[in-house]
């Protein structure tokens, strides 16, 4: 018996000592804002107290266009669309609570719930008043939400690779393996603060229809931003929350212009969705490229650029319609006829 504990004792031993071996420190911010800021890098510390990293760039007096990125990322995967967005807009991106160098918050507060307000409390920060708003993924899912609880200020609403309007049945939201063995109870806290950069890589070209878009430079970053403080813990949460990315939102109120985006080798969230999302908003527009993976603003950027700009153009008229309409018996709407 006794021999059976030492046993057991020792092997409890290993596991731990490898645990530590493996596990991987928090980086501090200062270190990552020295590598991963930029030129248009802005931060700011709201009224609860956090500070949340941010771009606002571009043409002041023209539209804006908010930028939302998903689960795990942070605002550099706009980057592309960023750089040629704002030579004809006013376009902010942000870094979610938890995500790239914004903050992080207590764990309970990882929810697209807290997600959208922190959003609205640095637009109205930044004076903003009517936006377009963009989101890929989980982003997708807080735009969402912002567009339901404020339909009046909100311009056009576009959403990449993104279930949040509605939800298929067989969802498939959350299948790569990092996800699931992070979802797992006992595990999951266990793997949170490990090296899991072998994993991360694969799941990245997973996000790709062409793997090669996964480069090391973004593997990098990705492990990079996720280790610092409290990321680790805000992905674990929204991970392991109850339907994080299958919001039940009443979409009735949305009559601006909406944009669908998907990619029909999407791995990480189903193209049967857009079926689903077309029903509980017929009037959006819906594209689907083939040969493309969860982030056509990155795969095919170009692609999907061309088509933002083409949905931007169709907000701005259905703008300037809504602000120059002339009411039913308005004797403007007579005209003057020679005969």
């Amino acid at each position: 018996m006794r021999r059976a504990i030492a046993i057991v004792l020792g092997v409890f031993a290993l596991l731990c000592v490898a645990l530590l071996a493996l596990s991987k420190p928090d980086i501090p911010y200062e270190e990552l804002e020295a590598v991963y800021a930029d030129q248009d890098s802005q931060f700011m510390t709201l009224e609860s107290g956090l500070k949340i990293h941010y771009t606002d760039s571009g043409q002041r007096n023209r539209a804006v266009i908010v930028l939302v990125h998903g689960f795990a990322a942070s605002l550099h995967t706009w980057e592309n669309w960023r750089n040629e967005l704002k030579d004809e807009y006013r376009v902010i991106s942000v870094d979610l609570p938890g995500h790239g160098l914004s903050r992080a918050e207590s764990p309970d507060m990882a929810t697209t719930e807290r997600f959208s307000d922190v959003v609205f409390e640095l637009l109205a920060a930044r004076e903003v008043e009517t936006m377009t708003l963009v989101g890929s993924s989980l982003g997708g899912n807080v735009v969402a939400r912002m567009a339901v609880a404020a339909p009046e200020r909100v311009e056009g609403l576009a959403l990449v690779g993104s279930s949040g309007l509605a939800q298929a049945r067989h969802e498939s939201q959350g299948q790569y393996l990092i996800f699931s063995l992070l979802r797992a109870p006992v595990l999951g806290r266990l793997l949170r603060d490990l090296d899991l950069s072998g994993l991360t890589r694969s799941e990245l070209e997973e996000s790709f229809f062409d793997p090669s878009f996964a480069t090391e430079e973004m593997v990098e970053r990705y492990i990079a931003l996720s280790r610092a403080p409290g990321h680790r813990a805000t992905m674990f949460a929204l991970l392991t929350r109850p339907r994080t990315f299958e919001d039940i939102l009443d979409t009735a109120g949305l009559d601006m212009p909406i944009l669908l985006m998907w990619g029909r080798n999407d791995g990480l969230v189903d193209v049967a969705n857009a079926d689903a999302s077309m029903a509980a908003v017929p009037e959006a527009q819906n594209i689907i490229y083939d040969n493309v993976g969860h982030l056509p603003h990155e795969e095919i950027a170009a692609i999907s650029l061309a088509d933002m700009k083409r949905f931007l153009l169709r907000v701005e008229w259905a703008a300037l319609a809504e602000q120059y309409v002339v009411p039913a018996g308005d004797p403007r709407l007579v005209e003057d006829r020679i005969d």
